[in-house]
């Protein structure tokens, strides 16, 4: 089987080309508009009109300047949508990394030096962007709730600070849900059954549910339950088929009291528990066996067309968020107070071989992973991963009346960041006598010391409970001014001043091995580093060359949190130290706040009467001080015998890119948007000097051009209202890691819907990757120690991969209740 590469129509052509192809086509449809005004009035149909709330007012989509995209609740239902990663690749100027159960992971205008992005439960980095519901900031990443009953899903890209209380240095995405209602009760529920090709079969049900209680206070209630099959079996020493499986249960609460008419109290619940039989990353495989050299194994190469895994890694996840908002119209202004308290717990196995040097840095394991009698063996886990979050906002935005020329927002942030993540090891294995050969020698999960049993071993006992914290706090202060100079041009300026703190350190604790007397005992030590103070900025034109036509340009900087390592190595100046006594010492070195800074120009434009809309805009990103952690920090920090990974300021990046957007109303029944998206993303600095001149990792960097149609037609017939809505996207070729062997192959799939109402119940059915596209989003290089194997294809190599759902077809009912 060989995967194929879709040739990209646009990969030849370069950012100017593309925008100035654009551009001429705004011309030549300006030119035109004028003679088609009265055809349209004849043939019908028209835009509807979205509203976006990112800049904290409703504002028409075509008139407001930020680098948006906005999908509509209507636009995700009829598709089936239930996660950020179904529409990832449909939205310009964003590369989908990793779309396994409990890690979406994407990355907003290619800002990561990290292949895959940075997951949720990254201890290691800090994030680039973040997610919000409603006004409430949830935790760091992209958090994977279910998209049931929302208003729109917004996507910024680019610097976000002077708008929202938490900061996004690449982006953030935010999900708006439907308001309480108390003007009438309403709801709906929906049932699925789902099969994808290769794999098993599985569930969902969904609904919400609006409830007046008085004429100023209602309650809206969505719940969902989903039994997503898997399709990638594990075939090592634990096999199973279609082993990644998940299964979603969750619920949104949200109530709203008006007390008066300009005073509002507004309460909400969230809790969304998933639980995956396996995380869902095929590679290369081998026949379990005994066998202790790495290089010795033979390999069966990964095949997209039947993916395997050689261990099962099963998880958990739960989000909690609880959250408060007191609204109070002041007249001149509104002032709002939102507090959240929100908790994350994820827990996910780890076989330890993948973490481990093959070539005996873990002695008593065996590569081929069966204990020398022939027992299997599972010895280490990631987590629990906690994070306990408290956040409280202070916002206050200006009421504008039409002929107001100055309008202003401004407010002031805090938040409380604690995560802490454990890494446990353990022998899962029915082999006491090997156990006991191995009792008092050392390696990553052999104790070394009488504190276990061999009988306790042997039944799971954790070994050893690593610890590693990362804890944050902010203090914000935030306000954007915007001045209508005249009825055409409006300039804003906005400005954030932040004072931060990290806390970041790692021990281990709790485990009988690794007691305050053992000489090689790492004590858990704390390491918070100093207040820093950053600032960025906003500055915005806007100017209407037409009620139909806004030209615009802005630029906005922004950061992510510096900190402290607390490094522990050899005594400054000493190359050498004795590793059984432990002679090192602890030395803090501090690592800056990386930033950036986004420049962009555009236009936003109707025609033909409201049934053409044609967007575009050019921009560029300077990426300065980028954080990395490296594990050969030794020359630069003149320190040796360094453990583990420190965060250092590594180098700078550019980032060029356009992103462009076409709706048209063909007639009253179809409807056709076009998105298209390009950029290049280049490591100018870096002290690793062979990266330098490199793409970023994870992203399209001048590979070609992202694009993704969308359709939607309706129409009125006997049996009811039949719909189709159909979503195809091209996603070019990408570059996993720090190389540019055996880039992450270009791809091209489409998702159909059908559906057909009649009064409150509609029969539907999705199909999504329609023509069953076995495609890659992320190829992992290996960790250190495995080998690399020059010349050999690189679906035989020992790395791990992340792959799109084969094709998956889903049948339904819904049905609205209150009708």
């Amino acid at each position: 089987m060989t995967l194929r590469t879709v040739t990209d129509p646009l990969r030849a052509a370069g950012i100017p080309a593309i925008m100035l192809a654009f551009l001429a086509g705004t011309a030549l449809t300006a030119t035109a508009a004028e003679d088609d005004s009265d055809a349209a009035e004849d043939e019908g149909g028209y835009i509807e009109e979205v509203v976006v709330t990112a800049s904290k007012r409703e504002v028409n989509l075509q008139d407001s300047s930020l680098a948006i995209t906005a999908y509509t609740g209507e636009q995700l239902d009829s598709r089936g949508i239930r996660e950020v990663t179904d529409i990832a690749a449909a939205i310009p100027g964003v590369d989908m990394a990793e779309s396994v159960p409990t890690e979406s992971i994407l990355i907003i205008r290619s800002m990561s030096n990290n292949g895959r992005g940075y997951h949720r439960a990254e201890i290691w980095r800090q994030q680039t962007n973040t997610s919000y519901l409603d006004d409430v900031v949830l935790f760091p990443g992209i958090t994977p709730l279910k998209m049931v009953d929302l208003e729109r899903m917004e996507v910024l890209k680019g610097p976000q600070g002077t708008l929202f209380g938490k900061s996004a240095m690449a982006g953030l995405v935010r999900f708006v849900s439907n308001k309480p209602d108390p003007a009438a009760f309403s709801g709906n529920i929906s049932a699925s059954l789902d099969t994808v090709a290769g794999g098993g079969t599985g569930n969902s049900i969904e609904g919400y549910v609006n409830v007046p209680l008085s004429d100023s206070f209602a309650v809206r209630l969505a719940a969902y339950r989903y039994d997503l099959p898997g399709f990638i079996d594990v075939v090592g020493v634990q096999p199973r088929d279609d082993a990644d499986t998940e299964e979603t249960d969750g619920y949104r609460l949200r109530a709203r009291w008006d007390l008066t008419d300009n005073m509002a109290l507004e309460a909400s619940l969230i809790n969304q528990t998933t639980v995956v039989g396996d995380v869902g990353k095929p590679m290369a495989t081998w026949a379990p066996s005994m066998e202790t050299n790495v290089h010795a194994l033979q390999l069966t190469a990964f095949d997209p067309e039947d993916p395997k895994r050689q261990w099962r890694e099963p998880g958990d996840t739960e989000e909690d968020v609880k959250s408060l908002k007191f609204e109070v119209d002041l007249n001149a202004f509104t002032l709002s107070l939102i507090g959240a308290n929100m908790t994350n717990h994820s827990h996910f196995y780890r076989n330890a071989l993948w973490e481990c040097v093959p070539d005996g840095g873990c002695p008593g394991l065996t590569v081929g992973g069966l204990t020398p009698n022939g027992y299997a063996y599972w010895h280490s886990s990631e987590g629990p991963s906690e994070r306990k979050i408290e956040t409280f906002e202070v916002r206050a935005i200006s009421n504008v009346e039409e002929g107001d020329r100055l309008e202003w927002i401004a407010g002031a942030w805090y938040e409380n960041n604690n995560h802490r993540r454990a890494g446990r090891s353990w022998w899962d294995t029915n082999d006491a006598e090997y156990i006991a050969s191995l009792s008092g020698g050392w390696g990553s999960f052999v104790p070394r010391c009488d504190a276990f049993t061999v009988q306790e071993i042997v039944d799971g006992a954790v070994l050893a409970n690593r610890y590693q914290y990362n804890n944050q706090d902010e203090l914000a202060a935030y306000t954007e001014l915007g001045l209508n100079v005249t009825d055409q041009l409006k300039v804003s300026f906005g400005y954030r001043y932040s004072k931060l703190r990290t806390n970041f350190y790692r021990g281990i604790r709790d485990d009988r091995c690794f007691d305050a007397g053992n000489p090689n005992h790492h004590p858990e030590t704390g390491n918070t580093s100093d207040w820093a103070n950053v600032g960025t900025y906003r500055l915005n034109v806007d100017y209407h060359y037409t009620d139909d036509v806004m030209l615009f340009a802005f630029v906005a900087t922004g950061y992510r949190p510096g900190g402290t390592n607390n490094i522990q190595a050899c005594p400054r100046g000493q190359t050498t130290c004795d590793n059984t006594t432990r002679n090192e010492t602890r030395y803090r070195v501090p690592y800056d706040s990386d930033s950036v800074r986004n420049y962009e120009a555009g236009i936003r434009s109707t025609w033909m009467d409201g049934r053409l809309l044609l967007n575009g805009s050019l921009y560029r990103v300077d990426w300065t001080d980028m954080q990395s952690p490296v594990f050969q920090a030794s020359q630069r920090l003149d320190l040796y015998r360094i453990r583990g990974r420190v965060i250092v300021n590594i180098g700078e990046s550019r980032i060029d890119g356009f992103e462009g957007m076409a709706i048209y109303a063909v007639n009253d029944e179809l409807n056709l948007q076009l998105n298209v998206g390009y950029k290049i993303a280049e490591i100018l600095a870096d002290q690793r000097q062979d990266y330098v001149g490199l793409p970023l990792p994870g992203s399209s960097s001048g590979t070609g051009a992202q694009i993704s149609l969308l359709a939607d037609w309706s129409r009125m017939m006997p049996i009811g209202e039949v719909r189709v809505n159909a979503t195809a996207r091209y996603a070019p070729r990408r570059y996993g890691h720090f190389y540019t062997e055996n880039p992450v192959p270009s791809y091209m799939t489409t998702d159909l819907s059908v559906g057909v109402r009649r009064d409150a119940l509609e029969l539907w059915m999705n199909i999504d990757n329609l023509f069953d596209e076995r495609a890659i989003t992320f190829q992992h290089p290996g960790y250190p120690g495995w080998p690399y194997r020059p010349g050999i294809d690189w679906r035989e190599q020992y790395s791990v991969f992340t792959m799109i759902r084969p094709r998956t077809i889903g049948v339904g009912v819904s049905y609205d209740l209150g009708q």
